[in-house]
């Protein structure tokens, strides 16, 4: 993995500096003062790779006063180039003070050299995009900060760590996992394997059991054949038997069959001679009906004649009453258009006289309406000037809470380095024995500690002075904001009426002029009235209608209709109308009573007809009745004989499927008996791999080809780390690797323990100096980083060191810049850090970390 480009948003003490360019850098130096933010560059990219920093919790790593971090790398992995995106937003404080969970997110992008663009590649999750970044670095966190990463107070970490501990870190820098995973599949192929044998030797007993039947399953075939054979005879005698009697039921069917044709005819003759019968009787009542009309006939056709004459008399009279109602229509509609007339004259004359009742009276309130117009004005011009004091309170109210929300922040700031200042002095307290200076790691002697603890307790209590200035400015701003919301509550009250007083107004003003307009007005509508009421005294209105209406009066007189005539005539129609229906039915039996005399006599004959047909089909009935008596019996016996033959087949079925059953079974066994073969021959297959698969298990276990692996490696990473502790040494230390020792109980126990010698000899790690710890730790982390390097091939290409100067003298110091130059070839970037000035120029390139009030930047030299 190669970093090429690096954008930070908002991580730590940077807010958003320029991206830093990696590209053609192979050996620099990160420098700047303490707390600008050198250590966070290889925070944010640990971070954006693996999610992993120094911080507690991805919260802490968004810059003050900002909501969301922004990390965004850019590296070469083999040939291929990537962009790893990390982001994190704070949550939203509740209402307890408390903050929300806040979101993460993760974004895998590949580059596409065609399109000169990167493409998303990430996973369906965050998890199992994380477990992509890993495979494809190839490493994960732990690994890296034990050996490519020598991390701020942690050069220890490999040394400190457990002999077991240190044995997976190199187990993981070789790949070594790799040949867990060939265990767990050879130990999954042997439990298969032993699964497939139980259940083999199972299925071979459960066989076993089956052709231990053979014997009395054949003995039982025999017994059932037999029985099969004696059972099939009997059914085909039986069938025989009844085949003999079969034509019974076939002869019952065809008699049944005439049976019910000749009752269906009986029925429908039966029910043919009921219609002829009520024909008859209906046609012989409506000839006596036509019969009694005829006979009253001079009567029928003299009270016609009547009716006649009185329905031409009606007609006439109708005519003249029509005309008489049309006239009357007419004289009603003249007379409703001449009152509507007058009546909108009245109207006329009645709002005309309420305006000028209006106009008295308007000009008797003018003197009244001119004060109230004044009044009016005056308390709107008093509560303008209210609104104008609330707009000018919230404006103060607007900069006392940017005051306030600064002050807050600020003493956010002041607690937070007030913190970091207590933590420090408690360090000094308690660290008497080695006390080492927090800025530059250098050791302290008593009176420097002591004087650094007073340094920086007086920087404490004037932030704290500060701190609680302005936490009583914040008292002073909540009450002053408390004073001017209450004066703004009470000036709204009033301020409230202001809009309705200037609607008010705008009303009284109208009203005035409409009094002007009304008292111009006043002399024009007096003679307006006067005119209307002299127009409704003479009836000088709607001439042309009343000329209309006493023509149409005139005519109505000339009509010669009289309502007692009218009336007379009525009531002699009345009396004659039921003659129209009785000259209509004289009529019809006049014209119907020949042709239903004639079908009378051939109904009756019909009658005849019909009773000869259901004589012949009842003695048919009695004749086919008796026939199917002796068919019945015939019947039963054909049943009888079919039920037999029935039972006879059942009982031949039966025995045959019991074997059929029985030779498949017997087929069963041959069956299993080949599979038996088939079984064993696969088990002794089985046992054969089984042993070979056991074979690899121990290959692949720990003790098997990765110590070996281990074993042969350890060389190499011993004459790796002592080579650079003879060069940072000058031979006087050397290190070795011990993977075995004795146990006190006997036997040879696998461990991983560092063995340190001087020329003094062996000495514990903890009793070395600290300078001389950590060249020990630094030479061992290069060697890992090499071995990881070499091991992995193009996986690991950078190498970072943020730790350890501060400890050395300046012989130390420069033992450490040759040692460091001497393994440049081994990575293509090798980026250390440091606050010490000297030491910058060391490097040919020096990525130099500024802090300023707009958050942290680095620039490349």
């Amino acid at each position: 993995m190669l970093p090429i480009r690096l954008e930070i948003q908002n991580f730590l003490a940077y807010r958003n500096p320029d991206p830093i360019l990696f590209e053609g850098i192979h050996l620099a130096c990160l420098s700047g003062p303490n707390g600008a933010g050198k250590s966070s560059i290889l925070d944010a990219i640990t971070w954006v790779l693996w999610g992993k920093s120094r911080a507690k919790s991805d919260d802490d790593l968004v810059h003050i006063g900002q909501d969301e971090v922004s990390v965004t790398l850019d590296f070469i992995q083999g040939n291929d180039k990537y962009r790893v995106i990390r982001k994190r937003r704070l949550g939203k404080i509740r209402a307890d003070g408390r903050r929300a969970a806040g979101q993460s997110t993760l974004d895998l992008l590949g580059y596409v050299p065609e399109e000169n663009t990167y493409r998303v590649i990430s996973e369906s999750n965050m998890r199992a995009t994380q477990e992509r970044i890993i495979q494809l670095v190839g490493l994960d966190y732990e690994t890296f900060i034990n050996s490519a990463y020598l991390q701020q107070g942690r050069a220890d970490t490999f040394t400190m760590q457990s002999p077991s501990h240190r044995k997976e870190i190199l187990s993981e820098i070789l790949k070594l996992d790799m040949w867990g995973i060939l265990e767990e599949r050879a130990k999954a192929k042997l439990r298969d394997i032993d699964s497939e044998l139980k259940t083999n030797e199972s299925l071979i007993a459960t066989i076993d059991e089956e052709i231990a039947t053979e014997a009395a399953l054949r003995t039982e075939y025999d017994r059932v054949q037999s029985e099969y054979h004696r059972a099939k005879a009997e059914a085909e005698a039986a069938e025989q038997h009844f085949q003999e009697m079969a034509g019974a039921q076939q002869e019952e069917q065809q008699t049944t069959v005439a049976i019910n044709r000749i009752k269906s005819d009986i029925r429908r003759y039966e029910n043919e001679l009921a219609a002829v019968n009520s024909l008859v009787q209906n046609q012989e009542a409506q000839l006596a009906t036509y019969q009694e009309i005829i006979a009253q006939r001079e009567h029928i056709e003299a009270g016609y004649a009547e009716l006649m004459q009185a329905q031409a008399e009606n007609e006439a009279l109708g005519d003249l009453l029509r005309k008489r109602q049309q006239i009357d229509e007419q004289i009603h509609q003249l007379q409703r258009e001449i009152e509507l007339i007058r009546q909108e004259i009245l109207h006329e004359l009645t709002s005309t006289e309420t305006l000028i009742h209006e106009a008295a009276r308007q000009s008797t309130d003018a003197e009244v309406l001119e004060q109230d117009i004044e009044d009016l004005r005056g308390q709107i011009l008093s509560l303008e000037q209210e609104n104008a004091r609330r707009d000018t309170l919230k404006d103060e109210i607007t900069a006392l809470r940017e005051e306030y929300a600064a002050l807050q922040n600020e003493n956010e700031a002041l607690k937070a380095k007030m913190d970091d200042l207590r933590r420090l002095i408690d360090t000094l307290e308690i660290n008497t024995a080695e006390p080492v200076c927090p800025a530059c790691g250098q050791p302290l002697d008593d009176t420097h500690r002591q004087q650094i603890i007073e340094r920086y307790q007086n920087e404490g209590k004037g932030m704290g002075d500060q701190y609680r200035a302005n936490k009583r400015r914040l008292g002073e701003i909540e009450a002053e904001i408390k004073e001017r919301e209450g004066a703004i509550k009470s000036l709204e009250k009033n301020i409230k009426a202001l809009n309705p007083l200037r609607s008010k107004l705008g009303s009284l003003e109208q009203r005035r002029q409409d009094i002007q307009a009304a008292e111009r007005r006043l002399q024009e509508l007096e003679q307006y009235v006067a005119f209307l009421q002299e127009r409704l005294e003479k009836k000088d209105y709607a001439h042309e209608l009343h000329l209309q209406l006493e023509e149409a009066l005139r005519a109505r007189e000339n009509l010669n209709y009289n309502d007692t005539d009218h009336e007379l005539i009525r009531e002699r129609l009345d009396r004659f109308r039921d003659f129209q229906a009785r000259s209509v039915q004289l009529q019809t039996a006049l014209n119907s009573v020949e042709t239903l005399l004639q079908t009378i006599e051939d109904a009756r004959a019909r009658q005849a007809r019909f009773q000869d047909y259901l004589a012949d089909c009842h003695k048919q009935l009695t004749e086919l009745e008796a026939e199917m008596v002796e068919i019945q019996g015939r019947v039963a016996e054909m049943n009888r004989r079919e039920k037999v033959w029935h039972e006879r087949r059942t009982l031949e079925r039966n025995f045959y499927e019991s074997m059929i059953a029985l030779q498949q079974q017997l087929r069963s066994i041959d069956q299993q008996r080949e599979r038996r073969k088939a079984l064993i021959a696969r088990s002794e297959m089985l046992r054969e791999e089984k042993s070979t698969y056991e074979e690899l298990r121990a290959a692949f276990s720990r003790n098997g080809v990765p110590a070996m692996i281990i074993e042969s490696v350890i060389p190499e990473l011993e004459e790796s780390t002592n080579q650079l502790l003879r060069r940072m040494t000058d031979g006087r230390l050397v290190v070795r690797f011990d993977t075995q020792r004795e146990k006190k109980t006997g036997g040879v126990l696998e461990t991983f323990d560092i063995v340190i010698a001087d020329e003094l000899g062996t000495r514990d790690y903890q009793l070395y100096s600290g300078g001389e710890a950590f060249r020990i730790n630094f030479a061992i982390r290069i060697a890992l980083s090499q071995l990881l390097a070499r091991r992995a091939g193009t996986q690991l290409r950078t190498l970072f060191i943020d730790e350890g100067f501060g400890t050395q003298d300046e012989t130390g110091r420069e033992r450490l810049i040759e040692a460091i130059t001497a393994i440049q070839d081994d990575f293509d970037l090798i980026l250390v850090i440091t606050h010490i000035d000297e030491l910058r120029d060391a490097f040919p390139v020096r990525l130099e970390v500024e802090k300023l009030s707009s958050g942290s930047r680095v620039r490349i030299i």
